[in-house]
């Protein structure tokens, strides 16, 4: 699909949101499912149903490189359309199996449906042209925050009234939706045919690392425990880093054996592309964080009930919702760089602000936060995800967009494992408290990193022009 001048229509746009939701959701809704998943399987602890979130998660980061090159070959609306298919069919699954094993393996194969849903649907909207796609990327930078936002409660509601079942069951005729209306509305695009041959093997090392890394990131009390057996979580860590040196060994010489990589070094190589897959990691995997994190300090440090505590977040929803898709307009005009820089400064600011509120709470100043994670999340991320995807060839849009979206989900991983265990790691000697007012200040810190990384990136030359020959040899080949 040759990049048009058009702005995308919004049945469009609303069909890939769609697809980007129940992927994105599925990622979070089923952590409070948890404990009544392990009561309906009578497992005999959480680590072993926790696998049914660590299974989504390690393999949608595996396949969505493979899936993304995927649909570079094969034409990126029908692999669109196979992943409503796939994510489908796969929580139908989920709906009707009566055994855990068999409900962690489709956790697999939804993941492979939702990988191609978030990796082809950024692609989609990117290659739909120029004018209006920095607002549509902004629109979809909400889609994102609000599927994380949301999971938990809709989650949580679902299990409440219909049982754990309804979690799976509501994808299913939302799927066949999307399928239908994405077979009448979505722009038709033309394969790409190689001589190259797909990288299963590179995919089978990338889903072998990402299940053991993210294993040891989310691993329960320490290990984590399969048939019995305790497996410490530095160990897993340390077979997941050899899975990844192995990774990128045979990644180094695949286009010698004829195989096309799980992802183009050369893309890499574009500032603003492998600078952005950076930055997206860090801001998510810091917000993330604080989103673990100030449960816990409130609940433990202040005796805050659960109630009070859900409504603290309400501010980063209207922030970020009023932001988003300005800020994506906005990179339009004046470019990333200014946007991303102000998002994460204002990240500092609002961790700053927290850090002043763990020791004496006001909650004024508390609200005030939030409004400030929330504003800084929506001027960083479309104007991100716009550098991102703008500085690449049109004819690798689905692996670019898959691998932003893998960028982005393992910053989600490190968030959630690393707010938990570094908050109860440090309350011991510091207290709930102290231990928050640190962790604050090592956020603040980190986003003002973040911020100074943004702000370069003005100092660089057009990225596509400077790296984008290299990159259409590689993939005209």
């Amino acid at each position: 699909m040759a990049r048009t001048n058009r702005a995308i229509p919004r049945p469009v746009f609303l069909i890939i949101g769609l697809g980007v939701f129940l992927a994105q959701l599925d990622g979070t809704m089923m952590n409070v499912a948890l404990p009544t998943l392990a009561r309906a399987f009578h497992a005999a602890n959480l680590s072993a149903v926790q696998l049914v979130i660590t299974a989504y998660l390690a393999a949608g980061i595996a396949g969505l490189p493979l899936l993304g090159a995927l649909a570079d070959r094969l034409g990126r609306k029908r692999l669109f359309l196979a992943g409503f298919a796939l994510f489908g069919l796969a929580s139908l699954g989920c709906a009707l199996v009566a055994s855990l094993p068999l409900l962690i393996a489709l956790r697999i194969v939804q993941a492979m449906g939702g990988a191609l849903l978030t990796g082809t649907g950024l692609a989609l909207i990117a290659g739909h042209g120029r004018e209006g796609r920095g607002h549509s990327l902004g629109k979809l930078a909400l889609v994102y925050a609000l599927s994380g936002l949301l999971g938990p409660p809709i989650g949580g509601g679902l299990v409440q009234a219909f049982g754990w079942q309804a979690a799976f069951w509501v994808n299913v005729p939302l799927s066949v939706g999307g399928i239908a209306l994405g077979i009448r509305l979505l722009p038709s695009d033309l394969p790409r045919p190689t001589a190259d041959r797909l990288d299963l093997t590179g995919a089978a090392l990338l889903a072998g690392a990402a299940a053991l890394l993210t294993s040891a990131a989310t691993a329960t009390h320490q290990h984590l425990v399969l048939g019995g057996l305790a497996l410490p979580w530095p160990f897993l860590a340390i077979l997941g880093l050899l899975a990844v040196g192995g990774l990128l060994r045979w990644e180094a010489a695949a286009s010698e054996r004829g195989v096309a990589p799980l992802f183009d070094s050369a893309l890499l190589r574009i500032p603003a592309y492998g600078t952005g897959l950076l930055l997206a990691l860090i801001s998510n995997a810091i917000t993330v964080g604080l989103f673990v994190l100030i449960p816990f300090w409130l609940s433990t440090g202040w005796h805050v009930h659960a109630g009070a505590i859900g409504l603290i977040f309400l501010p980063v929803a209207l922030t970020l919702g009023a932001l988003a898709p300005a800020a994506g307009k906005w990179s339009d005009r004046v470019g990333a760089p200014l946007l991303t820089a102000l998002g994460m400064a204002i990240g500092a600011g609002a961790a700053l602000l927290l850090a002043l509120s763990a020791t004496d709470l006001i909650w004024p100043v508390l609200v005030l936060a939030m409004l400030g994670i929330g504003a800084g999340s929506g001027l960083f991320a479309a104007p991100n995800n716009h550098a991102v995807l703008g500085s690449v060839p049109e004819s690798t849009l689905a692996m670019a967009g898959s691998m932003l979206s893998a960028a982005r989900t393992l910053g989600v991983i490190l968030g959630v494992s690393a707010g938990g265990a570094l908050f109860d790691a440090m309350r011991a000697g510091h207290g709930a408290n102290g231990a928050a007012r640190v962790l604050f200040l090592a956020a603040a810190a980190l986003y003002a990193l973040n911020a100074a990384l943004c702000w370069t990136m003005r100092r660089r030359p057009n990225a596509q022009e400077a790296s984008a020959p290299e990159v259409m040899a590689r993939a005209a080949r």
